[in-house]
């Protein structure tokens, strides 16, 4: 095809004294340009929500319409602001076209014309479904007939450039197709050339044909019916990041500041770097380690440079859909608490909960655990029911100073990871800020328990010993050789007393130490010999198991 933008141009705005100028549907013209030039593709998409929606919305609703292998099949993912997708020219059309609040809107009623009540009597469930248009109203919305007869113009634009698409793509003889395409270039061209003569109504004519020829048997679809709420904004092209600087010191006026101000870097410690310079660059070499980078070898350079970490964000769709092949994230059991984000996608709780740590770890029925080099790792909380509660009072919550109590809903405490940490014969029971009866229901559903009671090597205490998160009974059912805690006693009565009375007396003159962070006069009171703290200008003490 000669010109696939100014096809798309003329096929949605017309020609000639008929022209229009407006933009008022949601898919931008590139999109359709793209598909234009690849009707059998999937095309890389990005679907923006609408101002006060998110954009799990629009998964949600594309699973509930699609399926979510249809979804997973698309590469379906979203970030904070988009959903990123790729998707054929039938999706677009039949799937994600009705979502759009544009098509609610102007598919519900006819245009310029006030719904009519009505009676109760005539009354029938749902609106009358939407129809394709005939070849005479194909038209209407650029020629602006006096009594137009279509009810829905603002739609026409959208049938027509879908339907051509579909109609040059409908065909798999590439000489046949090669023809149709010379027809519909020798047809717009009329369109420019003859403007309102019989011509063009000849022209106009015989794309509409091709049109609904488009839609009846390449799509084989009818009008799509509008969704219920339109979710999304505007749909556009995931364009691929191109390398577009050659002097980049230049071109962020790096030597002007340089000069200017007389910038040194030689008492600087730590810098994170933007950029796609390689760790191996002279740049960052430790001279004090190397001095002649010119003889050395890449790997050599890379054990000598000043970079200790990189981040590739190459794979950020591959990490947000959590598929990322093992190499590349580092153990390929990782993948096992990846996919537990899978069912709370479904329950509306990814982006409302954990923020901003994705993806969503939680407890996944009949998990194994993640062993990673000799380490495994079992989720014990928290349980997607009980984020869901949670989700539903979130904005409440978050606005306001939240601390721990027993009957507490804070997504900031009970949203907590709980994880049992076993190594080399050990076990540590990580319990973040969780109520004690979570964890122990986390035990329960993971079968670690055994006659109701676990025993680990080292167990660190929920939300810093706080005597609403456990009981006298947790202390007695989850028995550790060290206890870990952390608190000054000051914002907050944490480690609480109460709660560090309840673990001595469960424990008796069982051998056991505790690890504080700060040395409580009330602490050694209670646990005596067995308090562990750290060493006069220290501020953080190792504990042994």
């Amino acid at each position: 095809m000669k010109d696939p933008r100014g096809t798309v141009t003329t096929i949605l705005y017309g020609a000639g004294t008929h022209r229009r100028f407006t933009q008022d549907g949601p898919v931008l013209p590139d999109v359709w340009a793209e598909y234009l030039q690849h009707p059998h593709d999937q095309v890389a998409l990005l679907l923006e929500p609408w101002l006060k929606l998110t954009p799990f919305d629009i998964v949600k609703r594309m699973q509930e319409r699609m399926g979510d292998a249809v979804c997973d099949r698309h590469e379906v993912v979203y970030n904070r602001t988009t959903v990123l997708c790729r998707l054929t020219l039938k999706d677009l059309v039949a799937e994600i076209i009705p979502l759009t609040g544009w098509y609610v809107r102007l598919g519900k009623s006819p245009e310029g014309k006030k719904r009519p009540a009505r009676k109760k009597a005539a009354s029938s469930k749902g609106s009358a479904k939407l129809a394709l248009p005939t070849e005479d109203q194909m038209w209407e919305d650029v020629v602006r007939p006096a009594v137009p007869s279509f009810p829905h113009p603002g739609l026409l634009a959208f049938v027509r450039i879908a339907g051509v698409i579909a109609y040059l793509g409908g065909n798999s003889d590439q000489d046949r197709s090669k023809k149709e395409e010379e027809d519909l270039d020798e047809q717009l061209a009329e369109l420019h050339r003859s403007l309102d003569g019989i011509r063009a109504e000849s022209a106009r004519r015989k794309i509409a044909q091709w049109v609904l020829t488009g839609w009846r048997k390449a799509l084989k679809l009818g009008l799509p019916q509008p969704d219920k709420t339109g979710l999304i904004y505007s749909i556009n092209r995931n364009r691929a990041a191109m390398l577009a600087l050659t002097q980049s010191v230049k071109t962020v006026k790096g030597d002007a500041a340089a000069r200017l101000f007389s910038i040194k870097s030689m008492d600087l410690t730590w810098a994170i770097v933007d950029c796609g310079i390689d760790a191996t660059h002279p740049a960052f070499l430790d001279r004090s380690a190397q001095e002649d980078e010119g003889s050395a070898s890449a790997l050599q350079r890379l054990r000598n440079s000043r970079v200790k970490q990189t981040y590739d964000f190459t794979q950020l769709k591959e990490l947000l859909r959590g598929t990322l092949p093992g190499h590349h994230r580092g153990r390929k059991s990782q993948n096992t608490i990846l996919k537990a984000n899978e069912r709370p996608k479904r329950h509306g709780i990814i982006d409302s909960m954990n923020d901003p740590f994705q993806p969503l770890v939680l407890v996944k029925k009949n998990q194994k655990p993640a062993k990673i080099s000799g380490l495994s790792l079992t989720v014990l909380c928290p349980f997607v029911d009980e984020l869901e509660v949670l989700r539903k009072k979130w904005k409440q919550l978050r606005k306001k100073s939240i601390t721990a109590a027993f009957k507490d809903a804070s997504p900031y405490n009970l949203s907590s990871i709980v994880v049992l940490a076993e190594y080399d014969g050990k076990k540590a029971l990580l319990t973040g800020d969780a109520r004690g009866d979570k964890v122990l229901n986390g035990l329960r559903q993971t079968k670690l328990l055994k006659n109701d009671k676990l025993h680990v090597d080292l167990l660190k205490l929920p939300h810093h010993g706080s005597q609403n998160n456990v009981t006298a009974e947790f202390f007695q059912q989850v028995t550790a050789d060290t206890y870990v805690v952390s608190g000054d006693h000051v914002k907050f009565p944490n480690p609480h007393e109460t709660a560090m009375k309840w673990l001595a007396n469960a424990r008796g003159n069982d051998p056991y130490v505790v690890y504080c962070t700060y040395d409580l006069p009330y602490m050694r009171k209670i646990f005596k010999d067995k308090l562990r703290v750290p060493k006069e200008n220290n501020i953080s003490i190792l504990a042994d198991i």
